[in-house]
């Protein structure tokens, strides 16, 4: 109840990115990993650059560990177009990572191919909705970028 009233007055993605800055956690996750019972899923802060505005654009978003590389889902809960920050790593791919409260410099790349595979399956592992929200896409792929730390 509190969520729904807290996106009714828009406050909700500012509490999520606050809550991720300052305490490294995500309130969004704990509910979700609650709802689901499954485990919580860390959240990062991705900072791209606008496509078209050119400004700085931060959106919170589950990631996943992969070696020595972290790698986001751009899920956009199932729907048909891709969400905002897929086009502004594509047009450049620097970005910057909130992780645990620390800040890094991360390079992006997109994944296909054997290895879009396995990570997807790691990722559909650790959040089942990925599954549904893929068929809901289709036709389009979700994409999975590997964030490089430089």
């Amino acid at each position: 109840m509190l969520i729904e009233i807290l996106g009714k007055l828009r406050v909700l993605p500012v509490l999520e990115e606050l809550l991720v800055h300052y305490t490294g956690y995500s309130l969004l996750s704990w509910l979700l990993s609650r709802n689901y019972g499954i485990n919580y899923i860390p959240t990062l802060l991705l900072t791209t650059i606008g496509q078209k505005s050119g400004l700085r654009r931060t959106v919170p978003l589950f990631f996943f560990r992969n070696n020595d590389a972290y790698f986001v889902i751009g899920s956009r809960g199932g729907a048909p177009n891709d969400p905002g920050w897929i086009p502004n790593l594509k047009s450049k791919p620097r970005a910057l990572i909130r992780v645990d409260r620390t800040t890094h410099r991360a390079f992006a790349e997109f994944v296909e191919g054997e290895e879009y595979d396995r990570l997807w399956s790691i990722a559909v592992n650790a959040y089942p909705p990925y599954e549904e929200y893929a068929e809901k896409a289709s036709p389009r792929k979700i994409s999975i970028v590997r964030l490089n730390l430089t």
